[in-house]
Order: C-alpha cells, then structure tokens, then sequence
C-alpha cells in the first residue's frame, strides 16, 4: 500500500487530533519510497480551540514532495461555497495539468477571484478569528454545563472542530437514551460506527454544536442534560 488518506486535524466521527509524533512517523513512512504519498485532508484544522496548534503535514516536510494537501471553503466560510483546494507535489504537478481535462472546473472564476481577494485583504483571517471566538464561547459553555457529570459522560474531541464525541457511561442503554431525549424532543446522532455492538449497551453521540443559535444553547444542553443524566 503506496497511499494513505487522512484527516489528522479532527477526524470525523471520532474526533480524534494525531499528534506531531504519528505526523512525523507518517512522513518517515512515506519518504521510504518513491512511490508513497499522504493524501492530508485537513478538515476542520481552522478550529482549534485549545492547546498550540499542530502543523500540516504537509508544512512538516520541507518540500512537501510526499503530500497531496486538500482542504475547503465550505466550513470556514460557508457551506454554500462550495469551494475546495488542492496543494500538489512538484512531482505529480506536471501529470495532474495533464489529466485535469476529465473533470472540468465547476467553480466560477468570480468566485475563485472573490475568495483570492477575500484572503490577500487579510478578510479570511480576521473572519475566522471571529468564528473561532464564537464556536470556544458556545463550546466552553457546553463544557462547563457537562462538567459536574464527568463521573456519568466521557467527552472527546472537543479541542477542534464543530463536533465532539460522548460516552454515557452510568448505566443507561442506548433505547433509554433515545426514549429520554424524545421525550424533551432532542435528537441525538448515534455514534454506530464500530464493528461490534457495544454502543448499545455503552452508548455513544457525536454533537455537534456550530449551528446552534445563542439563544438556543441553553435549552439544548439542558435537554442534553434530561437525556443522558441520572440525577
């Protein structure tokens, strides 16, 4: 296996941040040979709310040889952008120009130009600074309501990102989770993503957080609250 796809910087559903020791061995593995290459899709690298930030692996590696960078507009801008972007290797840069016929370009050049503008004018970053300081407020918020609870909820994932994982480990099963929160009408998006069926009787979500209004928070945790805790 010469190719490796990743999403180091918050992987979906997990949550999970590799950190810069598996990044630098995933480089040493990769400059074994000629033929190897990290595909880094750095999703959801924009938010990070606590600790240094990790680098790219593709800003690791001097040349960036052994990296095919891509990321996208759609998160740190808006959805409806619909944007991405790739940072080639010099050597696979000649064969793509090659080749980049079998799929036509679908973004319209005023756009590309608009969001080029938006970056070089400092826009982009002073915007996601913004976000940033909006997504750590609602988070810090649902963190601080959740504490009190650690004994009952194992939270993961909640260092990046607009989505976290959490383990309701007090005894409920994942049927009592469901029939509890319908009852306050909150649905919850099972983390189901194992093999095995331990979920069901450990139950795991993911939440996510990004989209919920100001307002709202609050009567979401609290019905959070109702469906997961034994009080």
């Amino acid at each position: 296996k010469n190719i490796v796809y990743i999403t180091p910087s918050h992987q979906f559903p997990t949550g999970y941040v590799m950190d810069l020791k598996k990044r630098t061995q995933l480089i040493q593995w990769a400059q074994e040979k000629e033929e190897r290459f990290i595909i880094e899709d750095d999703y959801d690298s924009e938010f990070r709310y606590f600790g240094k930030p990790i680098p790219a692996i593709q800003g690791l590696y001097s040349r960036g040889e052994k990296v095919i960078y891509i990321s996208t507009f759609s998160k740190s801008i808006f959805p409806s952008c619909r944007v991405a972007y790739m940072v080639l290797p010099y050597s696979i840069m000649k064969k793509y120009h090659s080749q980049n016929h079998i799929e036509g370009n679908t973004v319209p050049v005023h756009m590309q130009n608009l969001i080029a503008t938006f970056i070089s004018s400092g826009g982009f970053e002073r915007h996601l600074n913004k976000m940033r300081r909006i997504y750590r407020r609602k988070l810090t918020y649902i963190l601080k309501r959740l504490k009190p609870y650690k004994e009952q909820l194992d939270i993961q994932g909640a260092e990046t990102g607009m989505h976290f994982t959490i383990t309701v480990k007090n005894g409920l099963t994942l049927q009592e989770c469901l029939d509890r929160a319908n009852k306050v009408k909150l649905k919850l998006q099972v983390y189901n993503f194992d093999d095995d069926q331990d979920y069901k009787k450990t139950p795991k979500f993911i939440l996510g957080f990004g989209g919920i209004d100001d307002d709202a928070l609050k009567p979401h945790v609290d019905a959070l609250i109702k469906s997961l805790i034994i009080k």
